[in-house]
């Protein structure tokens, strides 16, 4: 199959994912701008989306699926049991006529079943989706565990002749082959002016307990009157552990009477979010092990100087004193010494400057395209 190698063809293209996220928008708006169609496809719906640019497909759930979820009763993510019923969607993929399949690992039995239907049945071509860093640091190690991951990661390209890539890069690693780096990418935005007499900390997250929204809003309560700030949190409720932690929350900052300072935002739509991001002149992300905060990278596009700890996937964007921060803990002193170097006003709007610049060089449309391209016409490579 001759893909875009010389003859520049369009492709159909078939997204396989958990859920349609904000992020996929611009891709979406870029692939279908170049040419190509995209279709996306989904275990289920988010309860807070943007279909602007499609909407997603989610197909007739299975019996068998449904009988693993009552099985697996304990497990929380029952998307992961997920499966359409295959005849029905053997024969809408038939219609449907892709060329390539890019599925976003999510519950092991669903990629290999899928990708057996989609690339030995229907003989198409199949890219494997997942947000570990290019390192492949998440297969290396001597451990059990880690050798049957690195054991599974190549028998799963070998057996369906795939690709994998990433998001997340490590510019000192050079990739094994059949593994690529495709960056995200967030729309380029002009340049907007912004008021730096105030540091405007924003942060977006859902309410859950790993996000450490509430040791945020105690840092911010601790350095309230050092320096001249706000903060504003943006958050997803969707879920009991949400308005827990919501509640709890709205508590404590009642009860330190930060009212005036702290404001909170819930279930925002995606096309509010840009005034969020317009109004602020910072982004602090408290949380640890956040697999890849797209939000990140959406402030940066905006101008925003990022705050965010060094377990964050998308800490591999952000260049220390020159876009934003990376911590080795979310505290106090790291925080304090932080708003200590940003508090001039010609340092804040620098860094703002420079998280537009850096947007361009790394993570625009151009960039996320060659990229995209490069991993495509990997198949016709000799």
């Amino acid at each position: 199959m001759l893909l875009l190698q010389k003859s520049n063809k369009c492709l159909n293209i078939l997204f396989l994912a958990p859920r349609y996220h904000t992020n996929q928008n611009p891709i979406v708006s870029l692939l279908e701008n170049k040419g190509h169609k995209i279709f996306f496809h989904s275990k289920y719906i988010g309860k807070i989306e943007n279909h602007d640019n499609i909407k997603p497909l989610v197909f007739e759930e299975s019996f068998f699926s449904r009988a693993l979820k009552l099985i697996f009763f304990f497990k929380k993510d029952k998307h992961l049991f997920y499966l359409p019923k295959l005849i029905k969607y053997y024969l809408y993929l038939k219609k449907l006529n892709f060329d390539i399949a890019i599925i976003r690992l999510h519950g092991r039995l669903n990629v290999y079943i899928l990708s057996v239907l989609i690339r030995f049945i229907l003989n198409k071509k199949v890219i494997f989706y997942d947000q570990a860093n290019s390192d492949l640091r998440h297969i290396k190690g001597l451990s059990i565990l880690k050798i049957i991951k690195k054991i599974e990661f190549y028998t799963r390209l070998f057996l369906f002749s795939a690709r994998w890539f990433t998001p997340l890069h490590n510019k000192k690693n050079i990739l094994p082959k059949n593994c690529y780096y495709v960056p995200f990418y967030v729309q380029n935005r002009p340049f907007i002016k912004k008021n730096f007499k105030k540091i405007k900390i924003l942060t977006i997250a859902k309410f859950q307990n790993r996000k450490n929204l509430l040791k945020a809003t105690q840092i911010i309560n601790f350095l309230k009157d050092k320096y001249n700030l706000e903060f504003t949190i943006v958050g997803e409720v969707s879920k009991k552990e949400h308005e827990i932690n919501l509640i709890r929350l709205e508590k404590y900052i009642r009860e330190k009477n930060l009212e005036q300072i702290v404001s909170i935002f819930t279930n925002v739509s995606n096309n509010e979010i840009k005034n969020f991001y317009i109004n602020h002149n910072l982004f602090f992300l408290p949380s640890y092990n956040e697999p890849a905060s797209i939000s990140l990278l959406e402030a940066m596009s905006y101008g925003l100087p990022v705050i965010c700890h060094k377990t964050c996937g998308t800490s591999t964007y952000v260049k220390n004193g020159f876009n934003g921060f990376v911590l080795n803990n979310i505290s106090f002193n790291e925080i304090n010494l932080i708003l200590d170097k940003i508090k001039n006003i010609q340092t804040l709007e620098v860094l703002s400057k420079n998280c537009l610049h850096y947007q361009k060089q790394y993570f625009s449309d151009k960039v996320y395209y060659n990229h995209f391209l490069n991993l495509i016409n990997s198949f016709t490579d000799k």
